[in-house]
């Protein structure tokens, strides 16, 4: 399964927003935590959300081409 596929069914698909993630779906989809999630968008150059605060959303494609660069 490819990593955008896996992505949908970790959740994005689930709130009709195919294109956009928030930020459960990530902590779910590579089981880390919100810690390991700021130091990745620190240290490693996880992508930055498209739309900050309590519910950020993250454009999935950001998220797809992140995961490729750093297998």
């Amino acid at each position: 399964m490819s990593t955008e596929a896996s992505l949908d069914a970790a959740g994005g698909n689930r709130f009709g927003l195919s294109e956009l993630l928030v930020e459960e779906d990530i902590l779910e989809y590579f089981d880390i935590s919100r810690v390991t999630l700021g130091k990745w968008k620190r240290n490693r150059g996880f992508p930055q959300p498209l739309i900050p605060g309590k519910k950020c959303k993250y454009r999935k494609h950001d998220v797809v081409e992140w995961v490729n660069t750093h297998r």
